[in-house]
């Protein structure tokens, strides 16, 4: 270890291995710097750690609030961070005056309360006690909405800024537009949460959802396609929709993330596909070669059909609800 003693007063401490036993349990960390500024500021930093031991030792060490602490064992976060460091500004409170900042490593947590679980995500974290954002740069991710989706979404590559805080009343989290790139093909989202931390009658957990996707293959649709819509339309599409790209698709979710509360959710669906294969009836002919626009919203479905197919006939400007 190495100990500095400054000529601004200042006091720094760096061990290059370090373990803490603490209640039975054994931490050890690598290249541990601690240091106090002439400002009062102390400063940890950590070459890298284990998300889940480290949370472990925090909350050994520190009390959590209720409700943070409940959010935590729900999401049970696992994976790394490196290159970290945590600042607390002196003569002003906790609250106030904490700062952290991270690379996070293929983190893992689950879903809370419609805030998506995520599997192998990686970035660069930054923020305060209240408040964070962070910058994305992950690689074969996945995303799961459970109540919205039945499966997870997986990404070859995402990439953009999330932001969160924290006040009296919500956990609001923002992003930028969010650049995805998967076996589905790429595009741009946007995601909006705002979290009530009482339950209330007259609260609920919302969120807002924007995917577009261009160079769509229409096997895929069940990544865009959320399960609120309904099983039987769900089931349709499984059997009719045979095969297809779709230049481009937009989806919209924007409502209530409590299960089955239909009343407060809005989804929309719309695309332009061409080469599609459609077998609307199991006892009629597959209609092929289709170029169509079909918009599904709220469970209804319109499609407008340019031109098909069936047999060695050609139809064109067909409307179908």
């Amino acid at each position: 270890y190495l100990i500095d003693i400054g000529l601004d007063l200042g006091v720094q401490a760096w061990v290059t291995g370090l373990s803490v036993e603490w209640k039975n349990s054994v931490y050890s960390l690598a290249d541990f710097n601690l240091g106090r500024r002439a400002n009062n500021d102390i400063y940890i930093s950590l070459r890298e750690a284990n998300v889940e031991r480290l949370l472990k030792l925090a909350s050994r060490t520190v009390k959590f609030p209720e409700q943070l602490s409940e959010v935590l064992t729900t999401i049970a976060p696992t994976g790394s961070l490196q290159n970290i460091t945590v600042t607390k500004a002196g003569g002003v409170p906790l609250i106030d005056g904490f700062s952290f900042s991270a690379k996070v490593k293929n983190l893992n947590s689950s879903a809370w309360n419609g805030a998506p679980g995520v599997e192998k995500l990686s970035g660069y974290l930054t923020g305060g006690a209240l408040s964070g954002r962070f910058d994305i740069d992950a690689k074969n991710m996945s995303l799961s909405f459970p109540g919205i989706y039945e499966n997870s979404i997986p990404t070859s590559r995402l990439l953009g800024s999330v932001a969160w805080n924290v006040d009296d009343a919500e956990v609001t989290v923002n992003s930028g537009p969010l650049t995805v790139v998967g076996d589905f093909g790429s595009g741009n989202a946007q995601l909006d949460l705002a979290i009530p931390l009482q339950k209330t009658d007259d609260t609920y957990p919302l969120m807002s959802l924007l995917i577009g996707v261009k160079d769509f293959d229409v096997k895929y649709r069940n990544q865009v396609i959320p399960a609120v819509v309904g099983a039987s339309l769900i089931e349709w599409l499984d059997q009719s929709i045979l095969a297809g790209n779709a230049s481009e698709v937009g989806f919209i979710y924007y409502g209530s993330l409590l299960k089955n509360d239909i009343n407060r959710q809005v989804v929309q669906v719309e695309l332009d596909a061409t080469g599609a294969e459609l077998k609307y009836d199991p006892a009629w002919p597959i209609a092929k070669n289709i170029a169509t626009k079909v918009i599904v919203s709220d469970g209804d479905t319109r499609g407008y059909v340019k031109s098909a197919t069936i047999y060695n006939s050609v139809l064109d400007n067909i409307n179908v609800e």
